[in-house]
């Protein structure tokens, strides 16, 4: 299927089917936790906690890491809790003070600010089309979100961070199924579904991620890393597409193509974190 004449999309500055934390890296949560080994020693994969939903286990039943064995995380401040922490530093002190009876135990290799937050300003350009409709090299942000994201991504590349998106293929392909094939989104073998001149892809991964790294060169972003921290396929709720098997054939294949060490097509061989 030749998607490359379908109308160009805009990354709004937060989300599209993923979401891109404002600022990227040193930000943190008190309630979520990503465990992961060290990011710098290669392909890795890690678990992402969620803390919505229903039917959840208590903390007490949840065991991420067994004692004694070393574990690098990533640390996620409260969409709530910003706006005091951006406030006042002694505030942040504070926040700190609380994760220091963990680092025995834990590594934070990154502590991560926001999810999902949208200023008012900006929510009504953050339409939610679907970017997989184009061409991974047409990425962009859309021309409202530009004049915040040039100096959030200077700050970013002068610092060496990565820039943090949650990539979620089932998106894609629930909001637009007669052109997103199921097996692109799952990441079965498949014939190219996108063709992006001298770049084929296979999976809607993939694509996801290259027009990121495409909207972030834009904005000078060419030496960003990304980390897919959030990642996943329902296991119910949306009909036959949504089950037990679905979401951990989704889990495994991620998984798989995360330690092959292939990359994307526009990074062949870079190291996909997640």
């Amino acid at each position: 299927m030749d998607l490359m004449n379908s109308p160009q999309r805009y990354i709004c500055g937060t989300w599209v089917l993923f979401r891109v934390c404002l600022v990227g890296a040193l930000f943190i949560s008190p309630f979520t936790l990503e465990i992961w080994t060290p990011i710098w020693t290669g392909p890795i994969v890690g678990v992402n906690w969620g803390m919505l939903g229903d039917n959840l286990p208590s903390p007490s039943d949840i065991r991420l890491t067994h004692s004694g064995i070393q574990r690098s995380g990533a640390l996620r401040v409260k969409n709530q809790h910003l706006a005091g922490l951006a406030a006042d530093p002694a505030v942040a002190t504070a926040w700190v003070a609380t994760m220091m009876p963990y680092i025995d135990e834990v590594t934070f290799d990154f502590v991560v600010v926001d999810n999902e937050v949208i200023p008012t300003d900006l929510a009504h350009h953050c339409r939610g089309e679907p970017l997989s409709l184009i061409p991974p090299s047409q990425g962009a942000f859309s021309p409202e979100a530009v004049a915040a994201m040039n100096p959030n991504t200077a700050f970013v590349t002068a610092n060496d961070f990565p820039r943090m998106v949650n990539v979620y293929p089932y998106f894609g392909y629930k909001s637009d199924p007669e052109h997103i094939p199921l097996d692109h989104a799952l990441f079965r073998p498949t014939s190219p579904v996108v063709q992006d001149g001298d770049l084929s892809y296979h999976n809607l991964f993939d694509a996801t991620l290259d027009a990121v790294y495409s909207a972030l060169e834009k904005v000078g972003g060419s030496t960003i890393n990304i980390v897919a921290l959030e990642s996943g396929w329902p296991s119910a709720g949306y009909g036959d597409k949504t089950t037990v098997a679905t979401a951990q054939e989704y889990n495994n294949n991620l998984i798989q193509h995360a330690i092959s060490t292939n990359g994307t097509p526009k990074r062949p061989g870079n190291t996909i974190w997640t």
